[in-house]
Formats: C-alpha cells, sequence, structure tokens
C-alpha cells in the first residue's frame, strides 16, 4: 500500500497596518518649554586697541523655525576690578552684538560682564584674569576623496604650554565668476562700455563677493598631549556638490584663535 506523505504548509498571515496608525509622535515636555534663557557669548579683548564684543540672544526651542532671537535694548558694561571703570558696550546695529571702542585694557588686572536687560533683570559674572591667544601658525586644505570635498585645518601651539583649551571663529569670503564676461554695463539709463581693464572697473558684474560669519562651534583642547599643540584641528569642510565649491575663483578665510578656560567645557 502506497504511502502517503503529508507536507506541511506554513500560512503567513500579513497584516496591513495603515501608516501613522500605532506610530505617534512624542515631543518630551523639555523641547516644548519655552524657558527663554540668555544667552551670552562673547570675549574680552585685552589686545591694544581691541574691541570686545558681547552677543545676547534667547534661547529657543528644537522646533522653533525662527533662527536667531537677538536680546535688544540691554545695557552691558565691561568692569575694571582694579580701578572701577566701566566701559560701555553699545548695540548700535540693533543685532544683539554688544561692542565697546577701542579699549586699552591692562592684562594684569581683573574683569567682569554686568548686563541689565531691558525688563530690568541684571547679570554679573565673576571677576576673571585674561588670558593670552596663542598666534595661529597654519592654516591648511587638503581635497579628500574619502569625504568628496576640501578639509580646512588649522595649526596652533601654546610654547608656555598653559592654554589647552581652543574655540576658533572665522569669516569666510567667497568671489563668485559669472559663467560669461561682460564688457558693457547699463550705468544711469545708457549702455556703456566697461573700460579696458574690466575686472579692475568698480561698475563690472563679472564678479561678486558674499561674506558669512561661521555658524558651528569650532573648539579642541591638548589636555591629554605632553605639550600645548594643536595639530591639523577640523575647522571646516566644503563638499565638493556644493554650488560654491564649482563656481568660487578665490576662497578666503580669516581665523582667530580664542583661548577658552576649563570651566567652560564642564
Amino acid at each position: 500500500m502506497p504511502k502517503c506523505s503529508i507536507i506541511p504548509y506554513i500560512l503567513f498571515v500579513v497584516l496591513l497596518i495603515p501608516d501613522g496608525a500605532c506610530v505617534k509622535k512624542y515631543s518630551p515636555p523639555a523641547i516644548q518649554a519655552a524657558h527663554n534663557y540668555l544667552v551670552v557669548d562673547g570675549f574680552i579683548n585685552t589686545a591694544a586697541g581691541g574691541v570686545t564684543t558681547i552677543t545676547l540672544s534667547r534661547s529657543k526651542n528644537l522646533m522653533d523655525s525662527v533662527l536667531n532671537i537677538p536680546e535688544l535694548g540691554a545695557s552691558v558694561l565691561l568692569i575694571d576690578s582694579i580701578n572701577g571703570i566701566n566701559y560701555t558696550l553699545l548695540d548700535t546695529a540693533g543685532t544683539g552684538k554688544y561692542s565697546s571702542t577701542p579699549l586699552y585694557l591692562n592684562q594684569a588686572n581683573r574683569y567682569a560682564i554686568f548686563i541689565t536687560t531691558s525688563n530690568g533683570i541684571q547679570y554679573k559674572s565673576a571677576f576673571t584674569s585674561p588670558k593670552i591667544t596663542p598666534p595661529i601658525d597654519s592654516l591648511t586644505w587638503q581635497q579628500s576623496p574619502i569625504t568628496n570635498g576640501v578639509n580646512i585645518n588649522v595649526n596652533t601651539h601654546d610654547p608656555m604650554n598653559s592654554t589647552h583649551y581652543y574655540r576658533w571663529d572665522f569669516l569666510e569670503t567667497w568671489q563668485h565668476n559669472a559663467p560669461v564676461m561682460t564688457y558693457w554695463v547699463l550705468d544711469h539709463g545708457f549702455v556703456e562700455p566697461l573700460s579696458a581693464l574690466p575686472l579692475e572697473d568698480p561698475r563690472q558684474t563679472f564678479q561678486c563677493w558674499t561674506t558669512a560669519a561661521s555658524n558651528h562651534l569650532v573648539v579642541g583642547n591638548s589636555v591629554g598631549l605632553s605639550q600645548d599643540v594643536i595639530s591639523l584641528q577640523p575647522i571646516n569642510f566644503i563638499p565638493a556638490n556644493d554650488d560654491d565649491y564649482q563656481k568660487v575663483g578665490n576662497y578666503i578665510q580669516n581665523f582667530e584663535n580664542k583661548v577658552r578656560k576649563v570651566e567652560d567645557f564642564n
């Protein structure tokens, strides 16, 4: 008698659940609360004729569409602990950046910042001794096939071995070249030729420039090293698919070393 083999069949049941039926968006209360904290960012510039700039703004939630909330109408004073002189910082442009006139501060003295906001709330920092920023040794760039772009790096060191904590800010200026050179210009309603050296003519429209400040925080430290040296610290990256990468004729960056204290990293 022939034997019959029973082949088991496994039935898979797939349930199609509409998108979003079981997944709900969760926004923690911490990112929704309107804390409106005062944010103070700046450095006291003790170089001869240096200008001290303090930027005041308000904190915002992660979901806020506004890019920046400047603190306007505040009173900002730079106070010298030795002679009691107060230096006023003014926000002349109405952007929340309060700057002094060129000052000649004594680097041996201690200084504090005293802030009074437009609603009368006062803030005062502790008096602190200035730290002298070592100069930048060099600025290098490297085209990387791995990251598909250009890496810009900075090198610096402190021979006194006393800095250790650094922050870098920079301004970048792009020179843009139009695809086609023009030798004529519309000047007060009249079409006129440019001069024999068109690129030196102030009316030329072949080249233009854009300048922007760094929009990300770049910090570094040499705490784990035997010497206070920062080597090839990544500062900026320009991707190859960036429009500016392909259109640029010249690229200039103005970098500035800024010393940070250990308290800023804790």
